[in-house]
């Protein structure tokens, strides 16, 4: 028995022992998965939200998002291409964001869910808040996709194109 690696594969496939018969064949695999507990999603997703929101570090993105990442907002879809001109033009238009302390988390396998406020700044001083909910699916260590629901709670109503700004 051999033991191979495939990098292909995302980072959650902990292991994957393949079975080679004496003939040099290939006769079965075994994948073992390890999935994160509550306290690991949560640092992650505390982190991400540091570094990629608060901050608005384009360059660690791909530290938390998959190249195949799916975000949908508002009923609007976009991909990691199209999360990366979000930050990029949320950089433009905000001072600071401010995400207030998780409400509610809930997690199962893979998936956690958030509720949270968040606090814009605008570039001309006005302040913002939105109340967002969102699930997220986490592959390895990376975010593959998004559902998010957000409501203005303060600020103007143009504000509300600040959750989906490219």
């Amino acid at each position: 028995m051999k033991q191979c690696r495939y990098p292909e594969l995302e980072t959650s496939i902990h292991a994957v022992l393949c079975i080679i018969g004496a003939d040099n064949r290939f006769k079965s695999c075994i994948i073992i998965v390890r999935l994160m507990n509550k306290a690991e999603y949560l640092t992650l997703m505390e982190n991400m939200y540091s570094e990629v929101l608060e901050n608005l570090k384009i360059e660690k993105i791909a530290d938390y998002f998959s190249p195949s990442y799916e975000q949908t907002t508002a009923g609007e879809k976009i991909d990691y291409a199209g999360f990366v001109a979000h930050i990029k033009a949320l950089k433009e238009h905000v001072e600071s964001i401010q995400i207030l302390p998780f409400e509610e988390t809930i997690h199962e396998g893979n998936k956690i869910v958030l509720r949270y406020l968040s606090k814009i700044t605008k570039k001309n001083g006005l302040i913002s808040k939105f109340a967002v909910m969102a699930i997220f699916e986490i592959q390895g260590d990376k975010l593959i996709r998004c559902w998010e629901l957000t409501k203005i709670i303060l600020g103007e109503k143009q504000d509300e194109i600040l959750d989906t700004i490219r």
